[in-house]
């Protein structure tokens, strides 16, 4: 198992320490990262999350996280046991008070359908509990996880736990797994109209087993694969007219109403937002190679 990253800091406010890990070889390209996370702080942070494509399993070994959606900011889930989030169509928050540790599990939706067992398009926008979904079997990963001392055998737990619920899992039917493909390397830049045809069904039915399958239409996974090409080509500085253009939007007053419409941000805030912070409140990225958080002020 190989490292992606670690950033640890230590100051007068506290210390804070995240690493990223691959799992095992034979879940790469399907469970995207591990997430390990510890921060011991004198005051709490809030980060905005961005739709990415991803669905998150949060396993906390201690602290409370608050998460919320950008569309409904005085309801707020309270994780006090491991949960899922969804397949997200909008921006979400995630809140904690100084004090936060635990694992992050970022899958793609295939993923997903196999470990879990459940239509994705019930997971959408939501946060389920894990234990909903894994019964006894959320609590017996938790404890086996906080019994390891390392991060190294923490991953190693999630490995063996992934490894065997995906082998018994479901799998995609062919038309969704050929959509899939055909949008993520298209970074969403085909019309919905037309996978159907290729894939010889009608829209209808494609949308249907789409949402059902992944979570989201195959418009709205469309959506959300150029956002996050765009924010991708704005991080790193592309002008926003090239970026608008390159991502597919008709202009670039379309792509700000876009990333309005999906982060609760315009261009310009966001991109504020992930420059101003110090070492202490990094905006690091929950998937590796994508921009997915900024810190809220």
């Amino acid at each position: 198992m190989a490292t992606h990253q670690a950033i640890r800091w230590q100051g007068d406010t506290g210390t804070y320490e995240v690493v990223w890990a691959a799992p095992h070889q034979r879940l790469r390209g399907q469970v995207l990262c591990y997430r390990g996370y510890r921060v011991e702080m004198t005051s709490g942070r809030t980060r905005l999350e961005v739709p990415d494509g991803a669905v998150s399993v949060l396993l906390g070994l201690g602290g409370d996280l608050r998460i919320s959606s950008t569309a409904r900011p005085d309801v707020a889930h309270l994780c006090t046991s491991p949960v899922v989030t969804g397949m997200r169509s909008r921006a979400w928050t995630a809140s904690h008070s100084g004090r936060l540790y635990g694992i992050e599990v970022l899958m793609t939706p295939r993923a997903a359908y196999g470990v879990f067992g459940v239509p994705l398009g019930e997971l959408t926008d939501r946060n389920v509990e894990l234990g909903d979904l894994f019964g006894r079997g959320a609590m017996s990963l938790l404890e086996r996880i906080a019994w390891e001392p390392t991060w190294s055998g923490r991953f190693r737990v999630l490995d063996r736990d992934l490894l065997q619920r995906m082998a018994a899992g479901r799998r995609w039917v062919p038309q969704v797994e050929w959509a899939w493909r055909v949008l993520r390397d298209s970074h969403g830049m085909v019309s919905t109209a037309g996978l159907a045809a290729e894939a010889g069904v009608s829209l209808r039915h494609l949308e249907g087993r789409f949402r059902q399958q992944v979570g989201l239409s195959p418009k709205t996974m469309a959506r959300v694969l150029r956002l996050q090409r765009v924010l991708r080509l704005l991080d790193n500085g592309a002008p926003a007219g090239h970026a608008a253009a390159v991502s597919g939007y008709h202009d670039q007053s379309h792509m700000c109403r876009e990333i309005k419409a999906m982060t609760g941000q315009t261009v310009g805030g966001f991109l504020v937002l992930r420059g101003s912070v110090r070492p202490e409140q990094s905006a690091a990225d929950r998937v590796p190679r994508q921009v997915t958080s900024a810190l809220l002020k």
